[in-house]
């Protein structure tokens, strides 16, 4: 009898990219899901709670807090990237997971020295990061399963209008622009908050100041019909939990970062084209009525 291969989808970076995983493991049915582990670190632990993923799921421990500066080499600099990297190459190399095969979004040198020895691949590349796992898992099994999506129940559209970056965060004037469209459409727009980040002085009337919660967020965003999100965590959190999400960016690459049916039905836009986003924004809201 031969024995299957065992994989791991290895996410140490930020908690999109971990939420993604999640996602892209739920593709793959019963039986091909049974050969992989996602392996995360261990800043993703408060994150997995709230997400509760039914994929077999194990805990890199790094020494080191939040996201590896090996990551973010440009805002953390050389020398704590070097210390990150190293930690994270003890604590995979100790590492009991049993696995044949690591999977990396990408397989640069600093994958490869992650690797410690192991067989290591990366992801098929196309223009976006779910169908990058989408088509690396059907060249390896022939199949997934489609990611279906519904909008809630009632009237609010959730804006989280703040990025991890602030150059990410959806600019005033357009916050308005986008909830007077939803008051238009019969919608009740809210704006969600987290402690700590800047106000935005729009004009919606409605406005939550929440904790800095995973559970939080995810029961608000359960709790509205959809969401209108900047580029973070909030849009793959949407998409985790299979509500609509449109996305408002600064910038174009943002298309790699797209959740499968914001993607497929242009539910996104830019900052600077301001009458292309509320057009498409405008499609977003008459499709949910």
């Amino acid at each position: 009898m031969t024995m299957k291969k065992r994989h791991a989808v290895v996410c140490l970076k930020s908690f999109g990219d971990m939420t993604i995983a999640a996602i892209a493991l739920r593709m793959l049915f019963d039986e091909d899901a049974k050969e992989f582990k996602l392996w995360i670190g261990s800043h993703h632990v408060e994150l997995f709670k709230a997400l509760q993923p039914s994929c077999d799921t194990e805990v890199i421990q790094l020494k080191y807090p939040g996201v590896p500066a090996f990551y973010d080499i440009k805002d953390k600099g050389v020398i704590p990237a070097i210390f990150s990297l190293f930690d994270a190459y003890k604590s995979i190399c100790t590492h009991s997971g049993n696995v044949d095969l690591l999977i990396f979004d990408s397989l640069t040198l600093r994958e490869k020295i992650l690797a410690s020895g192991r067989q290591a691949i990366s992801l098929r590349n196309t223009n976006n990061i779910y169908k990058n796992y989408r088509e690396t898992f059907i060249k390896m099994f022939g199949r997934v399963k489609e990611e279906l999506v519904y909008p809630g129940i009632g009237k609010v559209i959730l804006i989280c209008p703040h990025g991890r970056k602030s150059f990410r965060n959806i600019p005033a004037e357009l916050v308005d622009s986008m909830a007077e469209m939803c008051i238009a459409h019969g919608f009740d727009p809210v704006i969600y908050m987290l402690d700590g980040e800047a106000p935005i002085s729009c004009k919606v009337p409605r406005i939550v100041e929440a904790k800095r919660s995973f559970f939080h967020l995810r029961q608000s965003i359960e709790e509205s019909c959809a969401v209108i999100s900047a580029d973070s965590l909030s849009a793959h959190l949407t998409a985790y939990v299979a509500r609509p999400v449109f996305i408002a960016s600064p910038y174009l690459k943002t298309r790699f970062w797209l959740p499968p049916n914001t993607d497929k039905n242009q539910y996104w836009g830019l900052f600077s084209e301001h009458q292309k986003t509320l057009a498409a924004l405008d499609r977003f809201l008459t499709d949910l009525e």
